[in-house]
């Protein structure tokens, strides 16, 4: 009975919900990185199943299904069943689920390469590219320089001297020449 009434009132507020993501506007790449960082990219790829189907095949699955949206939303947070548990924010499903959705054609290498750079450097410990963890958000970054002819040498400068406000990575300059601009490009 508790589960039926969770379920319940779970649907009732991603109904609500529903208005919001239909018009939610995405930028391919940040979806794309948020899928990798939400750990969605473990089990699902853009074009080619994993342990999962892939983006494209779910986009197809629900193309003609008006609730689709709902579906998709529900499945993720009645996770056990034929979706292992996941812990993602409404704010994050604005933007994965209208991507997948969209039918997601794969962007050019660099988001991916760039945050699978950005992993092994260590940047996800304190960085999302939507949301703040313990250091700013990427998007937020990219607002802040939006427009200043100095931001990527001054990100440069940040990831190549570690001091008082950021902490020290182990990242290349080869990936640094990778990192900086896609970060000022979301």
């Amino acid at each position: 009975m508790k589960n039926l009434l969770t379920s319940a009132l779970l649907a009732t507020a991603f109904l609500a919900a529903g208005p919001a993501l239909a018009q939610t506007k995405v930028n391919p790449r940040k979806a794309e990185a948020l899928s990798h960082t939400a750990g969605c990219s473990k089990c699902h790829a853009i074009n080619a199943k994993k342990v999962g189907p892939a983006f494209s095949d779910i986009s197809a699955r629900y193309k003609t299904d008006p609730d689709a949206r709902q579906r998709l939303i529900e499945k993720l947070r009645q996770s056990g069943e034929d979706h292992p548990e996941q812990v993602v924010k409404d704010k994050d499903l604005n933007v994965l689920i209208p991507w997948i959705l969209s039918d997601p054609m794969k962007p050019p290498p660099e988001p991916t390469w760039a945050i699978l750079t950005a992993r092994q450097a260590g940047c996800l410990k304190c960085h999302a590219v939507e949301g703040k963890k313990v250091g700013p958000a990427w998007s937020d970054v990219a607002a802040r320089n939006k427009g200043k002819k100095d931001a990527e040498q001054r990100l440069t400068d940040k990831l190549k001297t570690a001091g008082e406000d950021h902490p020290e990575i182990t990242v290349s300059d080869k990936d640094i020449r990778v990192l900086v601009p896609w970060l000022l490009s979301l």
